[in-house]
């Protein structure tokens, strides 16, 4: 949780300098946001794609792409073997998004969570 808190205070300095207004939610922000998320991830820039991921699910929260932000962040978390919270992000996105498109990967993962975590094996088999 402490790591979630340092986010939402790092979000106003790492975003306000790229230029992201946070009152306007319009589809074509909402959309750019979500692909740099995404491309930060990809080039596996983890904490730069955990800040820009939260940051869509922190202003995007109705979007249909915040269920697969979550599912992102819970991804990074396993490449960074943070067990926990990718666990934390998978019950989050359940919790929150129950009918998103990745509500049944994100239990399919969190067993294999838990299997993995009672006998100690790493995210790559995840």
């Amino acid at each position: 949780m402490l790591h979630r808190a340092l986010i939402h205070l790092l979000l106003g300095l790492s975003f306000s300098s790229a230029g992201f207004a946070a009152n306007s939610k319009d589809l074509k922000e909402e959309t750019e946001l979500y692909h740099q998320a995404l491309k930060s991830i990809q080039s596996e820039d983890w904490e730069e794609g955990l800040l820009r991921m939260e940051h869509f699910v922190h202003y995007f929260g109705k979007s249909k792409l915040a269920g697969n932000a979550i599912f992102w962040m819970a991804q990074v978390y396993l490449q960074k073997n943070e067990k926990a919270l990718a666990r934390d992000e998978l019950l989050r996105l359940l919790r929150d998004y129950p009918s998103s498109s990745r509500a049944k990967q994100a239990k399919e993962l969190l067993v294999k969570i838990q299997a993995d975590t009672q006998t100690g094996r790493s995210h790559e088999n995840l």
